[in-house]
């Protein structure tokens, strides 16, 4: 057997080490390689140049949109068979009774005596502010004389609390005590109110007010002027009906309409009211309306301590009328009390009227107005969110570089990773 030896033939050298610069941008390698023709050079560097200034335009518009900030909203809606229903505050127009006025201020005091001047005419030898709101204060059964929530008596449905307002004197709240059942075509809640003052009677009735907002959320003249409640005025000899849906809003705080994402509308009430009780002036004597007030406070036996007690601000009951322009200047001066970002409210979304006959009035009362409340089964939540976020920003960079440079984040990695083993390159040599 003859052996044979192969000798392995000469090896081919290996491939030399790319010194060249290679980005997957298009055009780029084209530009920093110097072997490359002039004008294929020049042809790249004009369309790249473009190509970079389309992108750093379209680059400052996207930052232009992140800084302006604009704010969108969503809406979203859901539904449920048991339904948290608002709470019901009712208050008379007129205030207080027109009889107990007349008996407790000065002789031949009339109607518009009493409007200009207020307390300065009540007769306060005879009495206190305490014993004149006790008297001349309407009660909840003298103003509603029916109430069915959910079918039962308010009585057994819910309670009923007693808060008082400086603009229109001694109001009653209905809180549910628990969940209603939806309502396909009925109201859950049927008030019928009467006027049981005859002299209110005789004068001419204004009517009542009647308020929707949030159980947690008592009443007080400042949650009308914030909006919290939802407010309705019900004439007299009318039948009111209104349908009602639950809203949630969730904002966000802006420097034009800053709000504060943890506190809640209570929160805020709480805030004026204390901010309020600080601007009067003291302990003088007691101001029912004053919530932080301490309870044990001495009332009120002459006009000028009420007036000390109020800071010589006549803020009561309307007189004059300029509670309700005090009321705005004072809730504007407490900048401390920031809205909160979160509300619940209660929107009206129609309203129907029927003339009330005779027929319908209570024996013995001739001025009357029945209140039928439908709260929907819908729930509405409202999200404020920015329209356009740095995510967003991030992925039209993104979006515009992969469009008119063909580039990516690894690009610009790549990038500069060939500059500087160029620059080595060029050192070395």
């Amino acid at each position: 057997m003859t052996w044979v030896r192969i000798w392995p033939g000469p090896q081919a050298a290996p491939p030399a080490a790319s010194h060249g610069c290679t980005v997957s941008v298009p055009g780029i390698s084209v530009l920093l390689d110097r072997r490359a023709h002039g004008l294929r050079r020049a042809l790249w560097a004009l369309v790249l140049g473009a190509a970079l200034v389309i992108f750093v335009l379209e680059l400052l518009l996207s930052v232009q949109r992140l800084l302006e900030a604009d704010v969108t909203r969503s809406w979203s809606h859901s539904s449920a068979d048991q339904l948290e229903f608002p709470a019901v505050t009712v208050c008379a127009l007129g205030g207080l009774k027109p009889s107990a006025v007349a008996r407790w201020t000065r002789d031949n005091t009339t109607q518009a005596d009493w409007f200009f001047h207020g307390l300065e005419l009540l007769r306060w030898q005879s009495t206190d502010l305490e014993r004149f709101l006790d008297e001349a204060s309407y009660s909840w059964e003298e103003q509603v004389v029916r109430c069915t929530l959910a079918g039962q008596p308010c009585a057994a449905a819910g309670r009923v609390s007693h808060p008082f307002s400086q603009m229109l004197g001694q109001c009653h709240t209905l809180t549910a005590g628990g969940p209603v059942p939806r309502a396909h075509m009925l109201p859950q809640l049927r008030l019928q109110l009467a006027e049981t003052d005859r002299a209110a009677r005789a004068a001419g009735h204004s009517g009542w007010l009647v308020a929707l907002h949030p159980a947690h959320v008592r009443w007080s003249d400042t949650a009308a002027v914030l909006g919290v409640a939802s407010v309705l005025v019900v004439p007299p000899q009318v039948i009111s009906q209104f349908t009602v849906k639950r809203t949630r809003l969730r904002r966000l705080s802006s420097e034009q309409a800053p709000c504060d994402a943890h506190t809640s509308a209570a929160d805020v009430l709480d805030c004026h009211d204390a901010c309020q009780w600080s601007e009067a002036g003291g302990d003088a004597c007691r101001l029912r309306w004053l919530a932080h007030q301490p309870a044990d406070t001495a009332a009120c036996t002459s006009y000028e301590q009420f007036l000390a007690a109020t800071s010589h601000r006549r803020l009561f009951l309307n007189i004059s009328g300029s509670s309700e322009t005090a009321m705005l200047h004072a809730v504007a001066e407490c900048s401390r009390c920031r809205p909160s970002c979160a509300a619940d409210m209660y929107v009206v979304q129609s309203r129907d009227r029927l003339q009330l006959s005779a027929a319908g009035t209570v024996s013995g009362q001739g001025v009357n107005a029945e209140v039928l409340i439908q709260l929907l089964a819908e729930l509405e939540d409202v999200v404020e969110k920015y329209d356009y976020t740095f995510n967003t920003l991030i992925s039209d960079i993104g979006g515009i570089a992969g469009l008119l440079l063909g580039a990516s984040v690894l690009t610009l990695v790549e990038l500069l990773d060939g500059l500087a083993s160029a620059r080595c390159r060029c050192r070395r040599d």
